[in-house]
């Protein structure tokens, strides 16, 4: 305080490349009296930064000369992590897939960058639509080029005739490059009745969307009803004695998408409904 009385109400400001930052207030600062602060600064991504702090004595607009100290740095440019997805491969049978048949999707990902990624993790959709994701430790793959396998088990496929797999490397800034993506496309058999057992457009599931039951009618006999999640779970599992009609209880199941997969003796077909709360 270079004045002649005491400064009963100070406030300061903190600039940052001319942008308001942050304030403090200060009191009673007697005349000849110093004061030492210490404040937390934090940087923007500009490379160059001058940083400004501002003192405003109260009770007048007077500017002084000596009002505002600035000083100048340069921040050294972050190097971001290069995530990629290096390759990937579906197993069982990587030609054409079945509807009623459980895949493992394996992928193998790369940090390309010189410094480690940070909360790392990976997105599986099918055709367009999230599935599942995996989240990696918060501090991945120091040096660069250091690879990793990793796989999604028990993936049931949507209702198509041609399914895109695509696996998605993240960090936690999002910082998403071309080749953080991968995708395959696969087609889908379509399954034709062998036996005395309708083709599927002679299965009625009802109501869709369901809630608390879900009906089942059919023109030929089956014996067994499995219902699985989305992620392939087996989620329930029934047996009949040579039935044409079910009413499945599945109050308990939460909201989403589900597979429903009849079987007789001999064939099996499947189709896809909507539990909602």
């Amino acid at each position: 305080n270079l004045g002649s009385i005491v400064a009963e109400e100070v406030s300061g400001n903190i600039y940052i490349n001319d942008v308001l930052t942050d304030s403090f207030n200060l009191i009673d600062i007697p005349s000849g009296d110093k004061r030492k602060l210490e404040l937390d600064v934090f940087f923007g991504s500009d490379q160059f930064q001058e940083i400004c702090i501002e003192m405003n004595p109260a009770f007048t607009e007077e500017r002084l000369d000596n009002n505002r100290a600035c000083l100048n740095y340069t921040t050294q440019k972050q190097i971001l992590s290069d995530l990629a997805v290096d390759s990937m491969y579906i197993l069982p049978n990587d030609s054409i897939l079945s509807p009623n048949t459980l895949y493992t999707v394996h992928y193998r990902y790369v940090n390309h960058g010189p410094t480690a990624a940070w909360g790392n993790s990976s997105l599986l959709t099918l055709n367009g639509v999230s599935v599942d994701s995996i989240m990696y430790p918060l501090n991945w793959g120091e040096g660069v080029d250091n690879y990793k396998n990793d796989a999604y088990e028990y993936v049931t496929l949507p209702d198509a005739t041609e399914v895109e797999f695509c696996i998605t490397m993240k960090t936690y800034k999002d910082t998403l490059q071309s080749n953080n993506q991968l995708c395959i496309t696969r087609p889908v058999e379509v399954l034709l009745s062998t036996s005395e057992f309708t083709p599927q457009d002679d299965i009625l599931i009802y109501p869709n969307p369901f809630t608390n039951e879900l009906n089942i009618k059919s023109a030929g006999y089956f014996e067994t009803v499995t219902i699985h999640n989305i992620l392939g779970n087996q989620v329930s599992h029934i047996d009949f004695i040579s039935t044409k009609e079910a009413s499945l209880p599945v109050a308990h199941l939460p909201a989403g998408i589900y597979h429903v997969v009849i079987r007789s003796e001999n064939t099996q077909n499947s189709k896809t409904t909507f539990k909602v709360e």
